[in-house]
């Protein structure tokens, strides 16, 4: 499964979760079933529904949960296979009209509709997609209003900071995920205000989002993920954090005393404290094609500019498998 399709997958189980709860209850998935059939459904298919994606049966349906439910639809109906050989925009479209027939399985009436519709209302909502720059290539641009939209939710999301804090030190998978995730929107702020310039009209915010993650125990955590962790969802998410973190803010007309000027590189220093470039390393020879993109990118990120991390890396004698 692609890193494209897994964002696809992720934004609709964001669509169908109403109450933001992070899991997804019988209402809700009432409520998308009714979308995409446009009829009444009944609490017998509803029941059924949960009961297939629900592995732990508490009675919620968690990401992971939700995620796996959707691979091994796809993988079913050999969807997987067809869609590597489909371009982006079809690729995109076919994979939604199979999720929504995932659900429509369930339905004594079968009458397909709504679904592009809603999940299209879903990706215009910038608040719910502020991670616009994947680092694999994908960059989006946007225009002032939805700059200055990414902005106001971007601070409402650090408003909320002390409780993603509390969230990424849970044992629970999924809540621990969505923290990452969170952290990856707020550093992303640097992916939708571009240059220098543009980060100047925003300067406090962004020091503040470098400057919370670097004075609480979320650094740690993210370096605990990138070392421990076997899992590739978290382990992409939490490469993604370093990649964002590693350049620091640099914003415009920082003085040249400050430890957050470019030409100090403070916040690689800080990274090559936390002894990561060696996994960061192994997991650039990942079989997972997305924690090994990332991770090569992340190299990329902690190298640029900076000969003590350059040569930090070449030590590893990785460059020809990078290569």
């Amino acid at each position: 499964m692609t890193a494209e399709q897994i964002e696809q997958i992720r934004d609709m189980f964001i669509l169908i979760d109403a109450d933001k709860s992070g899991t997804l209850e019988k209402d809700e998935i009432i409520k998308l079933m009714s979308q995409l059939s446009q009829n009444n459904v009944s609490q017998e298919d509803s029941a059924k529904i949960l009961e297939k994606m629900d592995k732990n049966k508490d009675g919620v349906v968690e990401w992971s949960e939700f995620l796996v439910a959707m691979y091994e639809w796809l993988d079913s109906l050999g969807a997987l296979k067809e869609l590597e050989n489909m371009n982006l925009l079809s690729g995109r479209k076919k994979l939604h009209f199979n999720l929504a027939n995932f659900f429509l399985q369930f339905n004594h009436d079968k009458n397909f509709g709504g679904f592009e519709t809603i999940f299209s209302e879903q990706n215009q909502d910038l608040e719910d997609r502020p991670d616009s720059w994947n680092f694999t290539g994908k960059i989006s641009y946007f225009n002032n209003n939805e700059k200055w939209e990414f902005y106001q939710a971007n601070q409402k999301l650090l408003d909320g900071f002390s409780t993603i804090a509390e969230r990424i030190n849970s044992d629970n998978y999924d809540i621990a995920l969505s923290a990452v995730q969170d952290i990856v929107k707020l550093l992303s702020v640097v992916s939708v205000f571009k240059t220098p310039n543009e980060r100047f009209e925003i300067a406090n915010h962004v020091i503040n989002v470098f400057y919370l993650i670097e004075n609480s125990s979320v650094l740690s955590r993210i370096v605990e993920f990138i070392k421990k962790s076997e899992d590739n969802f978290l382990l992409w998410e939490s490469l993604k954090v370093i990649s964002y973190f590693a350049n620091g803010p640099r914003v415009a007309n920082t003085p040249e005393d400050s430890n957050l000027h470019p030409s100090k590189f403070f916040h690689k220093a800080i990274l090559a404290k936390k002894d990561i470039i060696g996994d960061i390393a192994k997991h650039a020879q990942s079989s997972c094609i997305e924690v090994k993109r990332q991770a090569i990118l992340t190299l990329g990120f902690l190298a640029r500019g900076c000969t003590e991390m350059r040569d930090a890396i070449m030590q590893l004698g990785i460059i020809g498998v990078l290569v």
